[in-house]
């Protein structure tokens, strides 16, 4: 999982199989939550007031998100929310 780093929730848990990365909030403050599972894509914002959401079923878009985010992970270090490209 990517979360910003002011997101509490989620965090890395060896117990329930998930590695949490962090984007660092100040930087890029996020405004929308984005889930990828195979040819779906969910695009859901963070407003509390009239939230919108979309969700996408194609094969080409949820593999191009899938190599995003790929490409994201590994520009993130583990725990620290530092961009690797930034140093």
């Amino acid at each position: 999982m990517i979360a910003p780093s002011n997101n509490p929730i989620n965090p890395t848990s060896p117990q329930e199989l998930r590695e949490t990365r962090f984007v660092p909030t100040a930087q890029f403050p996020f405004r929308m939550d984005i889930k990828i599972a195979g040819g779906l894509v969910s695009l859901i914002t963070f407003q509390k007031e009239n939230p919108v959401g979309v969700l996408i079923e194609n094969k080409e878009i949820g593999e191009n998100y899938k190599i995003l985010f790929d490409l994201l992970w590994k520009l993130l270090e583990p725990k620290t929310g530092m961009c690797t490209a930034a140093k």
